[in-house]
């Protein structure tokens, strides 16, 4: 909970303002008036350090929870929800809401856990009539702060937390006058109060800032100082531009968090469709290690609803809208109703001419308090028949009785799109990129001469040079020669750097250049990867 030690370090300017109630109190000699001032100050020291914590330590928290959590202002949803989830559930939903405006959303938090805090001290002052100068009363929003904090908890707790100490505090303002040390004329009361000395403000003070200080070093530790969250946090800035289309960014943010050593599919899937996206698929996708082999094209079904709410990034870039909205689907029924699937289901009805659908759609987000702009963009979209940003690749195929989707090849579903849509690029790169990432030669080589004909591109990508190369040694130069393909002199010098550097027996020893070749990733990384996952071959027919 205690974020000063962060504050301080990512902006020395915040140290002055834990100085201010050190001026006060060194300024300020009527210590009766402080009483009524300490409070207030640590009340501020609290909203400051949980408004900056929400809005610069843990801002993935707050998007995460706004895009996995939509209220609606209808009663359906409110008797729906409360009766599904119970009675707290709309509240926190309504709460969350406000966090599509980070700062916004950061203050409307602070607030309750601020609020928590000064309803606790007036119910211990009402019930006892002392002040809680140790200041005990902080631990309580510093615990609540902590349960907002993570991506595995419903934040209802401070919700909840709310709602019953505001009653209490109502029931100690009842139950408070009726007390009898509450009374003039008993002695634990006296008349003229016996003042304070300044050191027990600024020791007050201190405590305070202590337990804020000592729940972030605890939360710290549990989150392995860190690493954890810089992780969850790049993850979801890679979503967040993705969502928005804005593959530049994409890209890198996915390289920083490769490049730093981490293993994610997240960040390895969104990374191949930027590369596709900017035109440096062939070219650049071994320049990280491809750890999840295959698995860096798509994600396999594998029923969980972490993974649902990404698969269709790749169905969507592919064309394959049916299959796009699939996943969409699978991710509201593991997620509910949120604004990115609601959206994407308007969107993907649209594009395959189902408009009664997308209007029912549409309507829930025409029931938000910040994605009524969204929904203004699809009815307009639904008037038009057709959404800008979407192509189907399979508007033009006469409708099938029923095609299963192969959810565990990324192959089979590119070569599907690309039969019926043969001017279709990305199906194209990506079913030459699932043969080279399983090493299936063979699928490999009838693919090329299919779509790469020698006549028509006499110079290959560097990839298709290396992958040809070992084909060359298991086939033969004779089969080799018979296909009319050329290997240019700097990729056969390149091999044989790669073979003197291979003889040397040490992984450590190869360069950075050969690491980033084809053979590498066949000689060290697949295997590994056929160690971790299933291995999947494309049975792809030319």
């Amino acid at each position: 909970m205690g974020l000063c030690c962060q504050l301080i370090h990512e902006n020395p300017l915040s140290f002055h303002f834990l100085l201010v109630p050190l001026y006060i109190l060194k300024t300020n000699h009527n210590h009766e008036t402080m009483k009524s001032y300490i409070n207030a100050i640590v009340g501020g020291i609290l909203f400051v350090a949980t408004f900056c914590g929400y809005l610069f330590v843990v801002p993935h928290i707050l998007y995460f929870h706004e895009q996995h959590y939509l209220f609606q202002f209808s009663t359906e949803y409110w008797q729906h929800s409360a009766h599904l989830h119970g009675f707290f559930y709309p509240l926190t939903t309504f709460v969350i809401q406000f966090s599509h405006i980070p700062a916004l959303g950061a203050a409307v938090w602070s607030l309750i856990l601020t609020a928590i805090y000064f309803m606790l001290q007036s119910i211990v002052f009402r019930l006892s009539g002392r002040h809680d100068w140790l200041q005990l009363t902080v631990l309580v929003p510093a615990y609540l702060f902590s349960c907002t904090i993570s991506l595995n908890t419903f934040p209802d707790t401070p919700v909840k937390a709310f709602i019953w100490t505001f009653a209490g505090w109502i029931a100690a303002m009842a139950i408070g006058r009726f007390l009898p040390w509450r009374k003039k004329d008993i002695q634990f009361h006296s008349p003229q109060p016996r003042k304070t000395p300044v050191w027990h403000h600024i020791l007050s003070i201190l405590l305070a800032i202590s337990f804020m200080l000592a729940g972030y070093r605890m939360w710290s530790q549990e989150n392995m100082t860190g690493t954890l969250v810089k992780t969850e946090r790049a993850m979801l800035e890679i979503d967040r531009h993705a969502k928005a289309g804005d593959w530049d960014k994409v890209l890198e943010t996915c390289d920083k968090l490769l490049a730093s050593g981490r293993k994610n599919h997240l960040a390895a899937y969104l990374r191949s469709i930027a590369l596709f996206k900017k035109g440096m698929l062939y070219d650049h996708i071994f320049d990280l290690p491809q750890h999840f082999g295959l698995r860096a094209l798509f994600f396999p079904w594998q029923g969980s609803k972490n993974q649902a709410e990404y698969g269709h990034y790749v169905f969507e870039e592919l064309g394959a809208i049916n299959s796009a909205h699939r996943w969409a689907f699978e991710a509201m029924v593991g997620w509910g109703e949120t604004a990115a699937t609601i959206r994407n289901l308007a969107r993907y009805n649209i594009a395959q001419g189902r408009m009664r659908v997308a209007a029912k759609f549409i309507n829930i987000l025409e029931h938000t308090m910040f994605y009524r702009d969204d929904a203004a963009e699809l009815r307009r979209n639904m008037q038009a028949g057709s959404v800008p940003s979407l192509r189907d690749a399979m508007a033009h195929v006469p409708s099938e009785p029923a095609r299963w989707d192969n959810v565990i090849n990324i192959g089979a579903d590119a070569k599907y799109v690309l039969n019926n849509d043969p001017d279709n690029e990305m199906a194209k790169q990506y079913l030459m990129m699932a043969m080279l990432l399983v090493n299936n030669s063979d699928a490999f080589i009838r693919n090329l001469l299919a779509y790469y004909p020698a006549d028509k591109y006499p110079t290959l990508p560097r990839i298709f040079e290396e992958a040809l190369i070992l084909y060359r040694i298991k086939a033969g130069h004779t089969v080799f020669s018979a296909m009319g393909y050329n290997i240019s002199p700097e990729t056969e010098q390149r091999f044989g750097r790669y073979m003197n550097e291979s003889q040397k027996g040490n992984k450590g020893t190869y360069t950075p250049e050969m690491k980033r070749s084809y053979w590498y990733y066949v000689q060290f990384i697949l295997p590994k990867v056929n160690h971790n996952f299933d291995r999947v071959q494309p049975q792809v027919q030319s």
